[in-house]
């Protein structure tokens, strides 16, 4: 026996050898075999023991199930006779396996189902096991039994690699599935939340493929309508609407599971407008996709801008004229689905709020909500929504929850900000410096010093930090902006590096330098030359800010603030296609703002810039 063969399988070699085995032994020894890729244990199992098609088909999926990639184990598998065809064999084998199934008879479109493709594509966010099967001739043009195209799926997922390759390959963007959905109408129900799912940066791919859509093909009228709401074309839209497109425009069928993840909600408009259908607990005669579409036939251009979150373009049809409680036959309307989404509460304030006159309307005299672009009415249902949740907590809290109440506290201050209600802003960050003592010098502080170290490596401390010191400097209390400074030392958690996740991590050094120096201790300069190496635009923005107010550099100062303020709009509007009024006021720029003002240099901000960052008239 060669030396080659490791020993433990050389020992199990000799146990198929001996002939002791019973047939289940045997069995159970093929499969651990096929699993783990043991070549010589296959080839002298079946030189021992001959294996029906169904077994030799039952290993060959073992070996390739999960990615795996056996060479040899699949190559004496399929040498034995195993049929490459076999169910799910060529759905999940690995990328460098396929040459070897294809030289032995393999057929990548499965008798001209494509379900290695559709397989490819829709289980699997790598986009190597598609691309692969399009090198080797898959059909790029197959279809499932819903007529839904190889390319749909592809479009609607995201698959941008695999799409392109799909089109340089002459697939079909004219084709429709059963119900009459062409490509663009796939993307589009994608992007409602309403078919596919998928990762987030699938999403940001769907629309880019969208954009690509309008430029490749003469879509169908309502196609193009659909692609311009989802590329967020506020300009395009305009366009047509001054083309003369009907804001209210009903498009026929629904949009996939009518775009909201409530499914009782859904049972409950399916059973009140079909009546076939049985009660939810037989789970029987649930409705086909061409049945529902006749149930909620007609989406409203709103209703889809609406799942869509697409707040601009809401915007643009309520002032041409689209209304916000227009209902399709199933009884769903825009307000209806905002009501239903979690993530949409300042879009329904937007949607409920329309036509009501604003205090600008009114007084001329705007609402600091205005320069965001924001309804006065949409800010009172954020404020009510936001004061009953926490309302709903307990009066007392103890550790963590500290970071839950100064955080909430300081998006209540913010939403009074907005509507001009100075007063209640004050009382929401008084709240919050009384709380920042507690978390940063309550009782935990009276116990050991290892109970304070450990009590500084658990909590995500950063965040109610920056916030303290804001609600501190805009409500002009120095002296406890002073105390609140010292907390910070090199034992606080400072999370991971990510500037995604824990964009802290990069301020870290600065907040610490800060510390040092409000404690007289003396500052070590290595970690701001840490964050030289190591930084985001928002961090770079603070150093900035801090070493021209520390120098009395007003211009500078100001210039840097007006970065941290942009830094802060262009993350949320990358996030939610428009800043969020509970996420408006940015801490970092409202404690350098007002230091800066505190120090006597001169500080001007332009109007859009004000409701990121409080300016409170001190009393």
């Amino acid at each position: 026996m060669s030396t080659a063969v490791p020993k433990k399988q050389q020992q199990i070699i000799k146990r198929l050898q001996s002939g002791s085995l019973d047939r289940s032994q045997y069995h159970e020894i093929l499969c651990e075999a096929a699993e783990k890729g043991w070549a010589a244990v296959l080839s002298a199992s079946l030189a021992c023991r001959e294996e029906p098609q169904e077994g030799l088909d039952h290993l060959l999926h073992f070996a390739t199930a999960w990615g795996r990639d056996y060479h040899d184990a699949i190559e004496v598998l399929l040498s034995a006779g195993a049929n490459p065809n076999a169910p799910q064999v060529l759905d999940r084998c690995h990328v460098a396996s396929l040459p070897l199934l294809i030289q032995h008879g393999g057929d990548v479109d499965q008798g001209g189902s494509g379900q290695p493709l559709f397989h490819s594509i829709i289980e699997r966010t790598k986009q190597n096991k598609s691309l692969a099967l399009i090198e080797v001739g898959a059909d790029v043009n197959v279809a499932d039994e819903n007529g839904v195209t190889a390319v749909m799926h592809a479009a609607a997922l995201g698959r941008n690699k695999t799409f392109d390759a799909m089109v340089r390959r002459g697939a079909d963007l004219y084709a429709v599935d059963n119900t009459g959905r062409s490509v663009a109408r796939h993307v589009a129900e994608s992007l409602t939340g309403g078919t596919h799912i998928s990762t987030d940066s699938d999403r940001k791919n769907a629309v880019r493929l969208a954009r690509q859509l309008i430029q490749m093909l003469p879509a169908q009228p309502e196609d193009q309508v659909l692609l311009t709401l989802v590329i967020d074309d506020v300009n395009g839209l305009r366009k047509m609407l001054r083309a003369g497109l009907d804001p209210n425009t009903m498009i026929a069928g629904g949009i996939g599971w009518i775009g909201t993840a409530e499914h009782d909600e859904v049972w409950k408009l399916l059973r009140a407008n079909f009546k076939s259908v049985e009660p939810i607990e037989e789970k029987t005669a649930i409705p086909t996709e061409e049945e529902q579409d006749r149930i909620m036939d007609g989406m409203t251009l709103l209703i889809w801008a609406t799942a869509m979150r697409r707040i601009d373009i809401i915007k643009m049809l309520l002032e041409h004229g689209a209304d916000p409680r227009q209902q399709n036959q199933g009884g769903v309307s825009a307000i209806y689905i905002a009501e239903r989404r979690r993530t949409t509460e300042s879009i329904l304030g937007l949607l409920k709020g329309h036509g009501e006159a604003s205090q600008a309307e009114a007084t001329g005299e705007p609402l600091r909500c205005h320069h965001l672009r924001r309804a006065e009415s949409e800010i009172k249902s954020l404020l009510d929504s936001a004061m009953t949740r926490f309302e709903g907590y307990p009066k007392q809290f103890q550790g963590p929850s500290h970071k839950y109440v100064i955080e909430k506290q300081w998006q209540i201050a913010g939403l009074n900000y907005l509507l001009n209600r100075d007063d209640r802003c004050r009382e929401s960050l008084i709240m919050i410096l009384e709380w920042a003592e507690e978390m940063f010098f309550g009782p935990h502080f009276q116990e050991s010093e290892s109970a304070s170290r450990e009590h500084r490596r658990t909590i995500n401390w950063v965040r109610p930090y920056t916030i303290a010191l804001a609600a501190g400097a805009a409500l002009g209390r120095w002296d406890e902006v002073g105390r609140i400074m010292t907390y910070p030392d090199a034992t606080c958690y400072r999370g991971e590096r990510s500037p995604s996740d824990y964009p802290e991590w990069y301020e870290w050094p600065l907040w610490l330098h800060i510390a040092s120096g409000a404690r007289g201790d003396i500052p070590d300069s290595k970690w701001l030359e840490g964050m030289k190496q190591n930084s985001t635009r928002k961090s770079k923005a603070m150093l900035a800010a801090f070493n021209a107010i520390e120098a009395g550099k007003a211009r500078q100062a100001q210039t840097a603030i007006v970065r941290i303020v942009e830094v802060k709009v262009a993350w949320e509007k990358s996030l939610n296609r428009g800043i969020r009024p509970e996420r408006c006021l940015s801490a970092e720029a409202t404690y350098f703002y007002n230091q800066a003002r505190h120090q006597s240099l001169q500080i001007e901000l332009q109007d859009e810039r004000r409701p990121v960052i409080l300016e409170l008239e001190l009393v």
